[in-house]
């Protein structure tokens, strides 16, 4: 086990070497504003031990901005910019650890190995560490959390509840998505009820064990919460939760709309996970049920892909327009909630091509034409932009769609009318991947450890496509003018100061395309403040009481030190 420990450690070693050398060419974060209310709720957790951005209290959850922190070592905002991707590295390269482990327990050492390394590899695990995002930190804790919730319920050992308990805990504080793993554990303490595999005392003992680890985790950030705020949804987690769970239109409209993204994304998991695997998983999916450990296994994987599956895409049906139809693209697919599962997905399909001689004909019939309905049906999805950050998993399909808009039309389109070309080598392409599936598998031509290696490729080559994109879109924000602005008053202030931006600037929400907002009216993002390593604060002009710099498009009867072709203006006081 010892070799097996320091091989798996050399490899992470690797990742995170590889990882931070590729993040290290993107110049600046282009996932605004998220990156950016991390990165200062990161400086208020430094300096002040607070969750606050501009002096604003916030609930965005704590785990991922106290591990960003420690960037804040290195006064210069280059340099903390820098340390926090090289943090995500590490963070998301921990991912191997579990994924191995988890594989391990179905599959030899050597297959166990090659998977560690496919999951390592994925878009949504090598190409995220550049982002300053949660995922770097939630994928590898909640996969960490089923590796233990499988080990607690397999085993029924008390290390395994405290190890589980103590890891949904923290993923818990990370995202709020993180309450399907308690869904999970729900679900499986009824299933073990009925079956009678447990008597009173030791489901008594096993509560405990999950209850009590969980709540001293989470117990100072509900506390925290209650003393600052009576929202109720807002004492546990995120005010993401709210928006996902609002009402906003007709029921019947929300089911609809539920339930084709819902398809959507099934689509989504299809194509993220290369089609084979859900496909090599579900034609021999009979055999889970037979063996006790693969069925928990499936339980465990089912009962977080499906329940999120429903989550998010309620949370999509939410915002979409109520005249929406099949052929029109309204609002985005949020692959990067969807990737967290992608792990599991693919683990059961290795499984299941080792069992490729017990396969049965009509199985494979039917995974076949399954298969091709929903791939089909996910043709819709080429139509949105598959691209970072939110889709690195599909960014090749977007890639390609793209290409093939430029080339015939000279120009993208998310129309399916004037984009035929696209939609008909979209349907050809989906129709042919599940019949060349069938023939193989037929033929008895897909072999565990060859398919792996051929995914690693080909995951290592979307994942170099995302960094090239994630580089082309943050130079975009890099060379804008407020980005350059706050660069140039990093330089010409080093040491930290007080600055004040005006709010009668705060206009309106800020994007790549409109930036002629200084800050958004909720005061909590500004592309200027990211390169500032300053107390920085959005308010009004005429109360400069401890005020260093004012930011403004407006005259003021302070010394002028800078001023951008646009009219901002940096006045010093």
């Amino acid at each position: 086990m010892r070799k097996d420990i320091n091989k798996l450690i050399l490899i992470f070693i690797l990742l995170v070497i590889a990882k931070s050398l590729l993040s290290s060419f993107i110049l600046a974060p282009s996932e605004f504003s998220d990156g950016y209310i991390y990165s200062k709720i990161a400086r208020s957790v430094f300096f002040s031990q607070e969750f606050s951005v501009h002096e604003i209290s916030v609930d965005h959850l704590p785990l991922y901005p106290i591990i960003l922190s420690p960037a804040y070592l290195f006064q210069d905002m280059n340099n903390v910019y820098l340390f926090m991707k090289i943090i995500n590295a590490f963070i998301s390269s921990l991912i191997i650890f579990p994924v191995f482990f988890l594989a391990k327990e179905f599959l030899s050492t050597k297959k166990s190995f090659l998977f560690s390394i496919l999951i390592s590899v994925l878009p949504s695990n090598f190409a995220f560490s550049s982002y300053l995002m949660t995922e770097n930190l939630f994928y590898p804790l909640f996969l960490t959390s089923v590796y233990f919730i499988y080990k607690s319920f397999q085993e029924d050992r008390i290390k395994y509840d405290i190890l589980a308990s103590v890891f949904i805990g923290l993923s818990f504080l990370t995202r709020a998505l993180s309450i399907v793993l308690i869904f999970i554990v729900f679900a499986l303490f009824v299933y073990k009820i009925i079956k009678k595999d447990y008597e009173i005392k030791d489901i008594s003992i096993k509560l405990v064990l999950y209850i009590l680890p969980f709540l001293i985790i989470i117990s100072p950030w509900i506390v925290r919460n209650m003393l600052l705020s009576n929202n109720e949804l807002g004492i546990i987690t995120s005010h993401y939760v709210n928006k996902s769970f609002a009402l906003p239109r007709p029921l019947n409209i929300l089911l609809l709309f539920s339930f084709i993204w819902t398809l959507l994304y099934f689509g989504f998991i299809l194509l993220a996970s290369g089609v084979i695997f859900p496909f090599m998983h579900l034609t021999t999916i009979k055999e889970f049920f037979k063996e006790k450990k693969l069925f928990l296994l499936l339980i465990i994987s089912y009962l977080a892909i499906i329940p999120i599956l429903i989550i998010i895409s309620r949370y999509n049906a939410g915002t979409v327009l109520s005249n929406e139809i099949l052929f029109k693209t309204y609002g985005r697919p949020l692959g990067r909630h969807i990737d967290v599962v992608l792990p599991l997905i693919l683990l059961l399909g290795v499984i299941g091509s080792t069992m490729y001689n017990k396969i049965k004909y009509k199985y494979l019939i039917a995974t076949t034409i399954i298969t091709a309905i929903i791939l089909l049906f996910s043709v819709k999805l080429v139509f949105y932009p598959l691209f970072p950050l939110n889709n690195l998993s599909l960014a090749w399909i977007g890639t390609l769609k793209y290409g093939i808009d430029y080339l015939f039309y000279g120009k993208q389109t998310t129309d399916v009318i004037f984009s035929m070309i696209s939609f008909l080598f979209f349907i050809l392409l989906f129709l042919i991947i599940p019949f060349s599936l069938f023939l193989l598998q037929k033929n008895k031509k897909l072999e565990t450890n060859s398919i792996m290696k051929f995914f690693i490729i080909f995951f290592l080559l979307v994942s170099l496509l995302n960094y090239g994109l994630t580089y082309y879109n943050s130079n975009i924000w890099y060379n804008g003018e407020q980005m350059q602005l706050g660069l140039w008053l990093n330089d010409y202030d080093p040491k930290i100061s007080n600055i004040l931006i005006d709010e009668r600037d705060c206009t309106g929400k800020i994007s790549k395309e409109d930036q002629s907002s200084l800050c958004e009216p909720s005061k909590i993002s500004t592309i200027i403040g990211f390169w500032l390593n300053d107390e920085i604060k959005i308010g009004d002009v005429s109360n400069l009481e401890n005020i260093d710099y004012v930011i403004t498009k407006h005259n003021m009867d302070l010394e002028l030190v800078k001023e951008s072709e646009s009219g901002i203006r940096v006045y010093k006081r």
